[in-house]
């Protein structure tokens, strides 16, 4: 047989071997973490071609279909500023939810789909208190994501919005970044406090 350690004697205790893991930290289960790099994959490939095409921002963009999202982020954060001539620790990220979005706010605007939210609801683009039988994590619409200067005004009034906490998965383990989300005035201390949340994937 072959040695302890190695990837056939750690696969049929069904562990995801180390090597696997060091390229991506994704499900425990090994088929459920091969069938999530093939989805992801195939995903890439699609996107490969909207790129090839030079259309990379023109249709929504799924952070769940990567392997670490925050390159991307970081990426556009670095494009924006070239393609703006300002220095990158002097950009900020933005957001605008729906499609209420404003055109033109930021160098490069970037529509995300796929977020997911927990603690809250979601209805009419603001924030409101989940129901008993509401669901552990709820859709939320597209959100169009963009960085701007630090002097410029957020598209999202400070005082009817909440800062709320982007994790990769629902172990609330990795941090992405941070998205404003609209609220009514004073309650975001409410929402801070239920720990209300957005999640890359649902999974």
């Amino acid at each position: 047989p072959p040695p302890a350690g190695t990837t056939p004697t750690t696969l049929a205790a069904g562990i995801v071997p180390e090597p696997w893991s060091d390229k991506w930290e994704g499900p425990e289960s090994p088929p459920i973490w091969l069938q999530a790099v093939v989805k992801k994959k195939l995903a890439i490939d699609q996107w490969l071609e909207t790129v090839e095409r030079g259309e990379t921002l023109s249709s929504p963009v799924y952070p769940n279909s990567m392997f670490n999202p925050s390159v991307f982020l970081n990426a556009l954060r670095q494009q924006t500023a070239r393609q703006s001539k300002v220095a990158v620790d002097e950009l900020k990220l933005v957001c605008q939810w729906g499609d209420s979005a404003r055109s033109g706010v930021g160098a490069l605007p970037c529509t995300i789909s796929g977020f997911v939210l927990q603690g809250a609801l979601a209805s009419s683009g603001t924030l409101s208190e989940a129901k008993p039988d509401t669901p552990t994590v709820v859709p939320l619409p597209n959100c169009t994501v963009s960085y701007i200067p630090q002097n410029q005004d957020d598209p999202l009034p400070s005082s009817s919005s909440v800062v709320l906490p982007v994790y990769e998965g629902l172990d609330r383990s990795k941090l992405l970044t941070q998205l404003s989300m609209p609220c009514r005035p004073d309650e975001q201390d409410k929402w801070i406090m239920c720990g209300a949340a957005i999640f890359v994937s649902a999974e």
